[in-house]
């Protein structure tokens, strides 16, 4: 935790520490005036960090020195000379700065062990509980997403697994509202209100209530931006278009007969319709078929769309829930890490940045391979045979995990025989 960080973690608490050690809490206007970069959108992350930094202020006191209240401050949308600026001023506090983000990434650690608690209530078995508790603690996606990458995404994991509980308690209403307060904070739980409104939903009358449920929270969320800062309510539309931009930045041109003009087909869009169509027509119901369906609609966006490195962790609360009913996913999710670790070297100089606050020339002289003229031709042909083994494993997983009569694996057939 004190020793690797990316720049995303600099631009997170950058903005948060306007509210704890600035007092300014209307970000969203600060943001747009000052800056020109739309915040309502992540509002609610950078509330939760702005409160916990005033939680910890008197261990901070200085940490305003740490950042540059500029424009080269903003670590992720400017360029790379801003982005250069703002890292090197960071790392420039010396090793003040491990104790800095050591109590950055401590909230995360929590909310860990909280997302455990909540895993642990809905399964059963004291065996079950054992390995449930080994993947997630000792699983490497997890490991790199919250503490050596400094990402929230556990915020939203909280979220979706309190649903979870929710649900598996009958508590439609209530999981629904959580499951809207978790795409406050990142968008991809969107992608479960199909499966969930076809898996729970009895009643198309109840199903339309469920989805108005679901709507408060992102619908509350984005009135109250537009009040704190009008004039920046396009700039946060065009925020939230550009994680939009994920699901359809893949895409295949098949044309226009007529006017010979491009018309694009997006695989992902594609596959998440069929998956819809068959989750209603295959009457697909029931906790756990809400939980296979949710991460198969997962797969295929890992399989199919654009994604950052630290999205992978979504699938885990879902694939640890069906880790004691189906045996053949945790051989298949080890090769799926394998994959997704070799499919990191397309980051190249960034990867190698997250040992930038013990080694901080990293920042000034990075390396990048597809700069290097020896391996300019063929390392992105590597990097893309990767990511495509990884493409295949999940459209694989999101198989077994859907279809009504999967195979067996051939590890059990084989036991089978001997027996």
């Amino acid at each position: 935790m004190p020793f690797t960080m990316h720049s995303d973690i600099l631009d997170q608490y950058w903005r948060s520490h306007w509210i704890s050690h600035h007092g300014i809490w209307n970000l969203p206007a600060l943001m747009i005036s000052k800056f020109g970069f739309p915040s309502a959108a992540l509002l609610l992350t950078d509330w939760f960090h702005g409160v916990w930094l005033w939680m910890i202020g008197p261990m901070l006191p200085d940490i305003h020195r740490l950042f540059l209240d500029s424009s080269g401050a903003m670590v992720i949308l400017t360029d790379a000379g801003g982005h250069q600026e703002a890292v090197l001023h960071f790392l420039s506090a010396g090793p003040v700065i491990w104790w800095c983000l050591f109590l950055f990434k401590l909230p995360y650690l929590i909310l860990d062990f909280v997302a455990l608690c909540l895993l642990l209530r809905l399964v059963e078995g004291d065996r079950t509980e054992r390995r449930l508790v080994a993947f997630w603690m000792l699983n490497f996606v997890s490991l790199f997403t919250l503490y050596v990458w400094g990402r929230y995404d556990i915020l939203a994991g909280v979220f979706i697994l309190w649903a979870l509980v929710a649900v598996r308690k009958g508590k439609l209403l209530a999981g629904y509202g959580l499951l809207g307060v978790a795409t406050v904070t990142k968008y991809y739980p969107v992608f479960f209100l199909a499966p969930w409104i076809l898996g729970l939903g009895k009643r198309w009358r109840d199903r339309i209530g469920h989805v108005a449920i679901y709507f408060a929270a992102p619908v509350l969320i984005g009135v109250l931006g537009l009040y704190l800062s009008f004039d920046q309510a396009g700039e946060s539309i065009l925020n939230v278009g550009y994680q939009i931009k994920n699901v359809v930045r893949i895409a295949f041109d098949v044309g226009d007969i007529f006017w010979k003009e491009p018309f694009y087909l997006y695989p992902f869009v594609v596959a998440y319709a069929g998956l819809c169509l068959y989750d209603w027509y295959g009457r697909r119901r029931g906790f756990d078929a809400v939980v296979g369906s949710s991460v198969g609609y997962l797969m295929v966006f890992y399989a199919l769309a654009a994604f950052s490195p630290q999205y992978f962790f979504w699938s885990l609360p879902f694939v640890a829930l069906t880790l004691h009913r189906r045996s053949d996913l945790l051989p298949l999710h080890l090769v799926q890490v394998l994959f997704f670790v070799l499919g990191m070297l397309e980051l190249g100089s960034d990867l190698l940045n997250t040992l930038a606050p013990v080694f901080p020339s990293l920042v000034t002289s990075p390396f990048q391979p597809r700069y290097y003229a020896k391996l300019a031709h063929i390392y992105p042909v590597v990097v893309g045979i990767f990511r495509s083994l990884l493409s295949a494993s999940c459209l694989f997983m999101a198989y077994l995990l859907m279809a009504r009569n999967p195979p067996s694996p051939p590890w059990e057939e084989a036991l089978g025989e001997k027996g």
